[in-house]
């Protein structure tokens, strides 16, 4: 379980004003990792689930639930740690589209962020198509990435120049762990 520290700077909000589809602006999250697609099928499916679910429903504005396969991976995200976490939900009109420019744009993260872990998921056929990617990252501290976002040039000309061109609405959060 995760709790929203702070949105970084992000992309997109008129292209999800237009398609009517409200920013994420999640405070909590709650991540259930299991070994497999069906594994998660199931879990959606258990009494233990529906509770937190409906735990959570009662107690908030507004929801998110799906269930996703995992799109890519650079390593696995440490969740031992009380690291910082980014969940960076991603929304574009075309899904090829969105996955070329996010591979595009990751190696940024890795060169100028020393971004250590990334797990790419994307939600199944049939779940919510609000966002068609969810990146989930973490860096040991918030000097390690921070500073890259508001001070390097290029985060905005290169990193969110692409999204922009591209028709890509990025939402990045920032969590700690609960």
């Amino acid at each position: 379980m995760f709790r929203a520290l702070f949105h970084t700077p992000g992309e997109g909000d008129k292209l999800l004003a237009a398609r009517g589809i409200q920013p994420a602006r999640y405070d909590v999250v709650v991540l259930i990792r299991t070994v497999s697609v069906e594994a998660a099928l199931a879990v959606r499916e258990s009494a233990a689930y529906k509770e937190l679910a409906q735990t959570l429903r009662a107690a908030a504005r507004r929801t998110h639930e799906i269930v996703a396969r995992n799109a890519g991976r650079l390593g696995d995200v440490d969740h031992s740690q009380n690291h910082c976490f980014l969940f960076n939900y991603f929304y574009a009109d075309d899904h090829e589209t969105l996955l070329k420019v996010f591979d595009y744009t990751a190696g940024w993260f890795q060169a100028k962020t020393a971004l250590p872990n990334s797990a790419l998921m994307q939600p199944l056929e049939g779940e919510s198509a609000d966002y068609g990617l969810i990146n989930h990252a973490s860096w040991p501290t918030l000097r390690a990435f921070l500073p890259s976002l508001i001070f390097r040039p290029t985060f905005r000309s290169f990193v969110l120049a692409n999204f922009k061109a591209n028709g890509v609405a990025a939402q990045p959060i920032i969590y700690r762990r609960v």
